[in-house]
C-alpha cells in the first residue's frame, strides 16, 4: 500500500450507515453493470449492506447504465443502483489496482459481471483477490459462468432465453419464438446470486474461527467462488417443462397465457379489457362454473375432472371466450371474488401502479436524487416485520463519494487531486 494511505484504515464506513439494518455490517464492493449485477447489490444494499461501485471514470449516461438519460443522468442507471456510493477508478493503472486491492482486503463480497477473464488479466480475479484476502466472498454473473465451453462468449437475456428452450416454451403453439417481456434471465441471476452471497456470508459466519463477520486469515478464510451464468436462470425456471419433457420425452405445448395443467387457467378478454382466472382443483371448478352461470359444465364429462379438462382444454377455452366477452371485467370479478375464485384483471403499467393492492404494498417509492429531483422507482418486494429494508441513498453521480471513500482510507487532498489530475479517479 502506498505511504500516502493509512494501512490501519479498514474499511471507509458509509457514513449515513443503518446499524439497526440485518446486512448492516456487510462490505461489498460492486464492479457490475447493465442490470443483473446492479439489481443483486442493491437488493443486498436496502437491506443495509455498505455497497461501494467501482467505476471507470471515463464513462458516460450511455455506457453506465443507458437510456433514457434524465437530466444527464442514465435511467438504465437510475433504476437500480441506490443505497450505494461510486468511486471512480481507473484499474489499469497500478495506484488505481493499489486502492482496489486495499479495499478488497477488508471487503466481505465482491461482485462482478465483467466479461469473464477481465478481471484476471487485471491481476484482480478470485485467486488474485484471495490472497489479500482469504475470506473474500467473490461472485461473477456472467452469460454462461466461468465452467463451460461457451465461458468467453458475450452474453444477454435474449440469447440465454433462446439457447435455453423458453422462448420455445411460451408464447402461442404455431407462431413465432418469443421473449419474455421482463428480462427473467438477468433479474433471475440476481436474485439467484444474492441467494448464494447470503449462503456463503451465514458459511463464513458459521465455521469461521476468528470474530462474526470479519476476515479469518487464520483458518484458511472460509470465503469462496460464486459463479452465476444467465443460461442457468431460464433453464431452472422450467422445471414444470422439464418434469413434462423428462417424464414422456415429449416438449411441453406452448399455451400463450395459459397453462399445461387442468384449466382453465389463463387469460380471457372482457367487454373492456381483460381477466385471469384460476379455476384449477377439484374444489374450484363447480365454484367458477357458478360464478360464470354455466352450472351445466360442472358434471359434463369432457370437464368434469382435472384430467378431462387438461385432456380438452382447447374445447373448454372456445367455449369461454364468447362467455367472458359479456360482461366487463369489473362484473366478472365481482361475481368470482363472491364465489371465491381466485381472479384479477390484466392490467396495463399504469393500471398495475395505480392498483390498491400495489400501493398497499409499498412497492413504487419516491427517491429523492440531487440532480434528477424526486422520481418513483419500484420498491422492496419482501417485507420483514422486524427488519425492514430502507432507502437511505439516491443513486450516486459518477464518482460522487471518490473523494470521500479516498480521504476515509488516509488519502490527504492533494493526493487525491493528484490521482484526478493523473486519470486515476
Amino acid at each position: 500500500m502506498s505511504d500516502q494511505t493509512n494501512s490501519s484504515t479498514t474499511w471507509p464506513a458509509d457514513p449515513m450507515l443503518d446499524p439497526s439494518l440485518p446486512l448492516s455490517r456487510m462490505k461489498i464492493m460492486d464492479i457490475t453493470s447493465a442490470m443483473a449485477g446492479p439489481c443483486c447489490s442493491e437488493m443486498l444494499a436496502d437491506m443495509g449492506a455498505d455497497v461501494i461501485k467501482i467505476e471507470s471514470p471515463s464513462l458516460t449516461p450511455d455506457s453506465r447504465g443507458g437510456p433514457p438519460v434524465v437530466k444527464g443522468e442514465s435511467g438504465g442507471f437510475l433504476i437500480v443502483n441506490r443505497n450505494k456510493r461510486s468511486l471512480t477508478l481507473n484499474l489499469k493503472d497500478p495506484r488505481g489496482k493499489e486502492i482496489f486491492l486495499a479495499l478488497a482486503k477488508n471487503a466481505d463480497v465482491l461482485l462482478e459481471n465483467v466479461r469473464p477473464g477481465t478481471l484476471d488479466k487485471l491481476g484482480l480475479g478470485y485467486e488474485d483477490v484471495k490472497k489479500v484476502n482469504p475470506a473474500i466472498i467473490y461472485a461473477s454473473i456472467s452469460g454462461f459462468g466461468k465452467t463451460s465451453p461457451y465461458a468467453k462468449l458475450g452474453g444477454y437475456d435474449a440469447i440465454a432465453q433462446g439457447i435455453s428452450g423458453m422462448m420455445l416454451s411460451i408464447g402461442e403453439e404455431g407462431r413465432p419464438p418469443v421473449k419474455a417481456g421482463v428480462p427473467l434471465s438477468d433479474f433471475g441471476a440476481s436474485i439467484f446470486t444474492a441467494y448464494g452471497i447470503l449462503v456463503a456470508y451465514i458459511y463464513r459466519v458459521k465455521t469461521g474461527k476468528g470474530q462474526p463477520f470479519s476476515p479469518s486469515p487464520g483458518d484458511g478464510g472460509k470465503g469462496q467462488l460464486i459463479d452465476t451464468a444467465l443460461l442457468d436462470v431460464p433453464i431452472a425456471l422450467q422445471v414444470k417443462q422439464m418434469l413434462y419433457y423428462f417424464l414422456n420425452g415429449k416438449l411441453a405445448r406452448r399455451m400463450g397465457s395459459g397453462d399445461m395443467d387442468a384449466g382453465p387457467y389463463r387469460a380471457f378478454k372482457t367487454k373492456d379489457g381483460g381477466i385471469t382466472l384460476g379455476g384449477t382443483n377439484v374444489n374450484l371448478w363447480p365454484k367458477m362454473c357458478k360464478a360464470l352461470g354455466v352450472e351445466e359444465l360442472i358434471n359434463d364429462p369432457r370437464f368434469d375432472t382435472p384430467a378431462n379438462r387438461n385432456k380438452n382444454g382447447a374445447e373448454l377455452t372456445e367455449l369461454f371466450k364468447p362467455l367472458l366477452m359479456t360482461k366487463t371485467t369489473g362484473e366478472w370479478l365481482a361475481s368470482l371474488r363472491a364465489n371465491g375464485v381466485p381472479a384479477g384483471p390484466v392490467n396495463n403499467l399504469a393500471q398495475a401502479v395505480a392498483d390498491p393492492q400495489v400501493k398497499a404494498r409499498e412497492l413504487i417509492v419516491e427517491v429523492d436524487h440531487p440532480k434528477v429531483g424526486k422520481f418513483p422507482v419500484v420498491g422492496m418486494p419482501v417485507k420483514f416485520s422486524r427488519t425492514p429494508g430502507k432507502i437511505r441513498r439516491p443513486p450516486p453521480m459518477l464518482g460522487e463519494h471518490t473523494d470521500e471513500i479516498l480521504a476515509a482510507m488516509g488519502y490527504d487532498p492533494a493526493h487525491i487531486g493528484a490521482l484526478r489530475a493523473d486519470g486515476v479517479v
